[in-house]
């Protein structure tokens, strides 16, 4: 549905979006997938949030927690290279920056990133991304960043937080809704 030139859907493609009492077993994951907390990273849950802390090593990966991981199969789940989708979350925490960065390693080779400013204070951030025609899989990641990049310049005690994740057809971040696969 187009409103005022912007392509507006709201069908929430992530399970267990809220980050509402979240586990291991039960977190913001792609539907098809499995997420993923990188090895430079730990993960811990509040009654609100899920929480994932630098440990303060340098790797070639960054410190991050994936809603989809590397190796997703665009077919096992609603995202269809080519077309637009909006990635969002709110966020806040004790590092300066934030990334959300999306992409492909099979097929087609593409990645994008979008770094945000962060506080104590909760904020949503967003960016639209579309996976290239002829991609083989996908990811999506939230990550920890400062100074516009995420590989370097951590002690181990940064941390951010974040809940209300959405990934959503077209180009405009709408409010974050339940998948409708939630309910079943």
């Amino acid at each position: 549905m187009y409103s005022n030139g912007q392509l507006v859907y709201g069908r929430n493609y992530v399970l267990n979006s809220s980050g509402i009492n979240a586990t291991d077993t039960v977190r913001p994951t792609l539907i098809g997938n499995m997420s993923l907390v990188s090895a430079d990273a730990s993960v811990s849950y509040t009654s609100e949030s899920i929480v994932i802390k630098s440990k303060g090593q340098s790797s070639p990966y960054g410190w991050f927690y994936q809603i989809a991981t590397n190796g997703t199969i665009p077919t096992n789940n609603s995202i269809v290279p080519g077309q637009n989708y909006t990635f969002s979350v709110k966020v806040r925490g004790t590092v300066s920056q934030v990334a959300l960065r999306w992409g492909s390693t099979l097929g087609v080779n593409n990645t994008g990133m979008k770094f945000y400013n962060i506080s104590n204070n909760w904020t949503k951030i967003s960016a639209t991304f579309a996976i290239s025609n002829g991609a083989k899989d996908i990811f999506l990641r939230i990550l920890g960043a400062v100074n516009n990049q995420y590989l370097t310049g951590f002690t181990g005690n940064e941390a951010f937080e974040f809940k209300e994740v959405k990934v959503e057809y077209g180009n405009v971040a709408t409010g974050r809704t339940p998948a409708p696969e939630d309910y079943i």
